[in-house]
Formats: C-alpha cells, structure tokens, sequence
C-alpha cells in the first residue's frame, strides 16, 4: 500500500477536474480500507503519520522535519497501526475524515498543535486554513508547541478537553553542533535561512547588512533557503543592488535536510524576524550549531530564546498587520553579540542542548503514547 493517498496516485490534471465530494468519498473508502485490521494489539505504538512524510534523503520542511524523530525511533506503519499522528501545519487532506475513520477504528489520536491562521498573515484563507485545524478536539492527546500554540489554538481554533501538555519543537543536537574549529571572528557571518515567506524576511537583514558596513564592521550575509513571494528572486538582487552588496551576499535556494548542519556552521549569527512566529524549528537547529539568534519578541519565538543564546527584539504584537524590528535594531544586536562571539556561541549551545534535545522529545513522545493506548 503507497504511503501517501491513494488518490494522489491519480494524474494531478484529473484530481484537479474531480468534484471534493468525490474525493472525500474515495478517502473515506480507502481509509476504511487500510483500516480494517486497526488497532490491532496495544502492546506498542504502531503510529501513521497518514502519508505525509517523503523518503528519506528528500527535500523537507516546516512540521515534518520533526516526524522524521519519531519514525526513527517507531517506525511509520501503514495498516495495523493504533496510533495516528497528526502535525497541525502539515496536514493531510480532509483531515476530519482521518479522525473520523481513525475514531471509529478504535486508532488513538495524537495531534501535535503548532500555529494558525490570522489575517495579517493570511487574509484570504486564515478561516479555512483554522477549519482544518478543528478536528483537534476529538484528539485523545494534544502536543501544543508552545505557550502561545495553545493560546492561539483556543482563541481562533477550538478548545478541547482532551489531555495535552506543552511538547516544544526538538533538535538533533548530536547532528546540529558547532564546528570543530571556530570561524575565524571577522567577517561576522550573518544567516537566514529557511522558506522566506515575506520581503521582510530578507530585505530587513540585508538593511542590516549595509549599516553594519557603513558602521566599519566587516560582515557578510548567507539567505539560504526558497523565497516565495512573487518575483521574489528578482526583488532580492534589485535590493542588493541597491544597497551595493554584490559582493557581501550568498545565496542559496532549497536545501535538502541532510545538508542542513553544515550550512549552520559556516555562520556565526541567526536572524529570525517572522512575526509572531509559533514555533520555528530553525532556529532549535541554529542554537544548537553554537548561533545566537536574533529574534522577533513575539509569538512562541520570545518562549524559546533565553537571554544567553540571543536578543529578542520588541515590536507590536497584532493579529491585522506584520511587525519587524528596525534594521538599526538588528544592527545594534549583531554589534553586541560580535563583542563576544565565544560567550553567546557557548549560550546558545548549552541553551539549545539543555532544553531541546530530539531524544527528550522522542522519550516524551513515548509516554504519551504509552499513556493513550492504556485508555478506553
């Protein structure tokens, strides 16, 4: 049996013309199929992630990265398993048929809640984009990312009365270390990287670049990472261009997972400036490389940094608009921190080890499930 739906074996130009009700009609279908010999013995997780994990050594990103933990240590099963593990940003389709099917099953469901839609962010489809999300309450155990996960899940989601605990996002820290050898301290490397969503994103660390420059401080900046805003490519060397930093800029589209802890150690500072982030797994895997990270005071971001592995930065806190720190701000961040590279860089490390390791997490993990499979 394929490990995604079966209906996405079907050519995209034909499931595009299909009509939903005939889609969900052919999941509850299948579903039902591939659950018929569920939950089989409880005597051990037999998790699902319902097809929504590639092969390894494929590009990944966003909630699945995490997934990739668990199937280490739990294997991924595509019939005769009794527990279903949902991540809320990177769901299946029509997820409320997979809980549907699952409960009726018997298949305990474990939903890991990260953040959710709002109009600054997605004015169109922060409604539909929450919808999904609902399903939620009939989940026999929640994992919110974080503090403000669950605020937020309450306040624009759902309430459940289903058990949850706080679970924070993990990090490899055996894989994500910082090098052997430390960067020589000039220039002082700056890094972004992940999927650059807005302008903001990129252009306000470029900003940052220039004063830094203007300011006699050597300094270079790695944008690593797809932008996906429209013309976004163009935009970001009309921008370098602008600000005369041919020469000061790498740039680097997808990467693939297994790269990532190399791309970390080539830099000494992380800048992460999404506003009201909920729970950003990069930048886990940059503390744990030994970088300080610059950050948005806000969303689960401002839970995750401690004062000894990074600068938050204030801005407003608002559900209509997008707020970043001032370029002179992160400027003033990445000065502080270029005064003792060693210091933040051992900060952040001890920070990241101490609180985020991805064995704690998988460890939790393994008594949650433990715990919902001895309940009726």
């Amino acid at each position: 049996m394929p490990k995604s739906m079966i209906i996405n074996k079907i050519p995209r130009f034909i499931r595009v013309l299909m009509p939903k009700k005939l889609k969900r009609a052919g999941l509850h279908l299948y579903l039902k199929l591939i659950m018929r010999d569920c939950p089989g013995k409880k005597d051990t997780p037999r998790i699902s992630f319902a097809g929504i994990l590639p092969k390894e050594g494929s590009f990944i990103r966003g909630g699945k990265v995490k997934l990739t933990h668990l199937r280490k240590r739990f294997g991924e099963y595509q019939r005769n398993f009794n527990i279903l593990y949902l991540v809320s940003s990177t769901l299946p389709g029509f997820p409320d048929i997979w809980v549907s099917e699952a409960k009726k099953a018997g298949v305990k469901i474990v939903w890991n809640q990260n953040g959710i839609g709002y109009p600054a962010w997605a004015p169109k489809t922060w409604q539909s984009i929450n919808e999904t999300m609902k399903p939620l309450a009939q989940a026999d155990f929640v994992a919110y990312q974080s503090r403000f996960a669950k605020k937020c899940a309450d306040e624009w989601v759902i309430q459940t009365k289903s058990p949850y605990d706080i679970v924070t996002n993990c990090v490899d820290t055996k894989l994500f270390r910082p090098p052997e050898n430390n960067l020589p301290q000039k220039p002082i490397k700056l890094l972004i990287m992940g999927t650059h969503m807005t302008k903001e994103k990129v252009f306000i660390p470029l900003e940052t670049l220039r004063i830094l420059l203007n300011r006699g401080l050597e300094a270079t900046l790695a944008i690593i990472g797809p932008s996906e805003w429209k013309d976004a490519e163009n935009d970001i060397t009309k921008k370098i261009s602008e600000l005369r930093l041919e020469n000061k800029v790498l740039r680097r589209g997808k990467f693939l997972q297994h790269e990532a802890p190399e791309l970390y150690r080539t830099s000494h500072i992380f800048i992460h400036l999404k506003h009201m982030d909920s729970s950003p797994t990069a930048i886990l895997e940059a503390m744990s490389s030994g970088l300080p990270v610059i950050g948005s005071k806000s969303g689960g971001v401002a839970e995750w940094i401690a004062p000894t592995a990074g600068i938050l930065l204030d801005v407003p806190l608002s559900w209509e608009k997008l707020y970043y720190p001032k370029p002179e701000a992160v400027a003033d961040a990445v000065e502080l921190i270029s005064k003792d590279l060693q210091k933040w860089s051992i900060g952040a490390r001890k920070h990241a080890v101490a609180n985020f390791d991805s064995i704690q997490w998988v460890d939790k993990h393994e008594e949650i499930f433990k715990r919902v499979l001895k309940t009726n």
